[in-house]
């Protein structure tokens, strides 16, 4: 299914960047948000090439990012549903066996 996740640069265990990393690579559809300190121009850029779909810089209104979770849920919302639509289509698109009736004689 799909991920949303908020991550810092420094975290215990894994940082943001490796946690990106590895949830690209996974492949499955995600929202990632970069919550840090780190506010150089340089460091946005870095985060969103990691893989990062949005970057804040803390501290950060409390309002402005409960709207930037849910822009991503909109986000993940039509990618599910377009993913849907396509499977259908995929069925749709498939060659119909010929149908035979047969009639007892």
């Amino acid at each position: 299914g799909a991920c949303m996740a908020i991550v810092d640069w420094m975290m215990p265990e894994m940082d943001g960047a490796e946690v990106c990393r590895r949830i690209r690579a996974s492949g499955k559809p995600a929202h990632i948000i970069m919550l840090t300190a780190r506010g150089r121009k340089e460091d946005t850029v870095e985060g969103l090439d990691l893989g990062a779909d949005d970057y804040l810089v803390k501290p950060v209104d409390r309002g402005e990012l409960l709207a930037r979770v849910r822009a991503g849920m909109r986000k993940l919302d039509a990618a599910a549903a377009l993913a849907t639509r396509l499977e259908e289509l995929a069925l749709l698109s498939q060659p119909v066996a010929p149908f035979h009736l047969r009639l007892p004689i």
